[in-house]
């Protein structure tokens, strides 16, 4: 209802910028009540009015998430599309978010090792939203964890900046990660030891074998 109230109002905006930002706002209405088609209608137009880069990249965002119709062949098509987007000399400051947002669309799908790629990409560019970097280094901190990758979750948890406003329990965070570096350390002692004992196990001339094997590696 809010949604349609304010498409009402569109011809009351004062200039064209004012008309796309009440265009996205009642995009992200449509889009929050379910109604993709009319939030897609409404993200196409702020794309083509706006002349602010940062408000036509988010609709651009926008647009691609709102597409539903193709259901898991869709999201990686619009994955794609966002990858495409990340390489244009356009939106180079904002590499960052494209990634980002393109690792959320695989969530979606349930392809969580595709989704820690672009996370680890997003990871590597520095945007103008500082805060970004660390939703991408907490998120794969997380992923990690409930995988039980306790060292690679310990050392992406390490990489967030808990000082970052964005960050709302860093105490909790702290503690989570201070843990993991005890169970990863123990963890790796365990499987070290594991494996000599299995090689110290072998017959001789297997063993002999299997080191020079390792050598050559």
């Amino acid at each position: 209802s809010a949604a349609v109230h304010l498409t009402n109002a569109l011809n009351n905006a004062t200039n064209l910028q004012e008309k796309s930002r009440w265009e996205y706002l009642a995009a992200q209405l449509f889009e929050m009540s379910g109604n993709h088609k009319e939030a897609e209608k409404y993200y196409g137009k702020v794309i083509s009015h706006t002349t602010d880069l940062v408000l036509e990249i988010y609709a651009r965002l926008a647009t691609i998430r709102a597409d539903k119709d193709g259901g898991e062949k869709s999201i990686e098509k619009n994955v794609e599309e966002l990858v495409k987007m990340a390489k244009r000399d356009k939106y180079e400051e904002y590499r960052d978010i494209i990634y980002y947002m393109a690792a959320q669309m695989m969530l979606e799908a349930n392809k969580t090792d595709e989704a820690m790629a672009l996370l680890q990409k997003s990871t590597q560019f520095t945007g103008n939203d500082p805060s970004q970097r660390n939703k991408a280094f907490l998120q794969l901190a997380e992923l990690s964890f409930a995988r039980k990758l306790y060292r690679q979750a310990y050392n992406y948890y390490d990489s967030v900046n808990m000082a970052d406003p964005f960050i709302k329990n860093p105490e909790e965070l702290t503690a989570r990660k201070n843990s993991l570096g005890i169970i990863a350390t123990n963890s790796e002692i365990i499987y070290r030891q594991d494996s000599l004992q299995r090689i110290a196990a072998m017959p001789e001339e297997a063993r002999k074998e299997y080191v020079k094997q390792l050598v050559k590696q």
